[in-house]
């Protein structure tokens, strides 16, 4: 039996073969996946008579305009780094916000490598890949008035 996973990469590989978007994807149980396009598409679930209504899920594949990899670094991806903030918004004593702070340590820590590649590794002739820094924010999901889990766990 074939997984949702493969089902809807096979749909989405003929979709952008064939342009044909958007494409609708029937994955069973009331579950539908809708192809709009290269870089969208939208998930239904099916309703239940105890469940409230479910807002369809949009997805959204690929890297958004603004965080564009510069031409500068390569593509591939040698290391991904989860970086966790720990109590407060603020990033740093210049007050700048979390995600701004994580961005310069991406900045930084390519550059170390780009300096000091050669020095260290003089034997590998294979350039290094890109180091990813993935700021975890996980605050507004645990204290948030929507979602807030806070109230509703237990230690």
């Amino acid at each position: 039996m074939k997984t949702k996973a493969k089902i809807l990469e096979e749909h989405y590989a003929t979709a952008v073969k064939l342009k044909t978007f958007p494409m609708r994807v029937e994955l069973g149980n009331g579950e539908t996946v809708i192809i709009n396009s290269q870089t969208m598409m939208v998930q239904y679930t099916k309703q239940t008579a105890d469940s409230e209504q479910n807002a369809p899920r949009l997805v959204k594949r690929g890297v958004p305009d603004e965080d564009k990899i510069p031409p500068d670094e390569k593509d591939e991806v040698d290391h991904l780094i989860f970086v966790v903030h720990g109590i407060g918004s603020v990033g740093d004593l210049k007050f700048r916000s979390f995600v701004d702070c994580v961005s310069d340590m991406r900045v930084t820590c390519q550059q170390l490598v780009t300096e000091h590649w050669n020095k260290i590794n003089k034997s590998d002739t294979k350039t290094p890949g890109r180091i990813e820094l993935m700021p975890i924010q996980w605050h507004a999901a645990l204290h948030s008035d929507t979602m807030g889990l806070i109230d509703t766990s237990t230690i």
